[in-house]
């Protein structure tokens, strides 16, 4: 398989797709050239990020969970 046809792979994945990341980094971890190795390392930091991000959205529905029994709608948003 050609480089151009790996960075396709990984192109047409998308960055949320965790398990079809770790598919193809799996997949091509153990290829020698350069251009695939930057594309398993890119892909290890997208799925570094989308790690964070899954997180910080977590912290973000504290509250939303600490009162969902309440009865009360209550939300919190990123304004401003």
């Amino acid at each position: 398989m050609t480089i151009q046809e790996i960075k396709g792979l990984f192109r047409a994945c998308s960055p949320e797709d965790e398990e079809g990341l770790k598919a193809l980094m799996a997949r091509f971890s153990s290829d020698e050239r350069g251009g695939v190795r930057v594309q398993v390392q890119r892909a290890a930091r997208q799925l570094k990020a989308l790690k964070k991000e899954r997180s910080r959205t977590e912290e973000m529905k504290f509250y939303e969970k600490k009162y969902e029994s309440a009865g009360f709608l209550c939300g919190i948003d990123e304004a401003g």
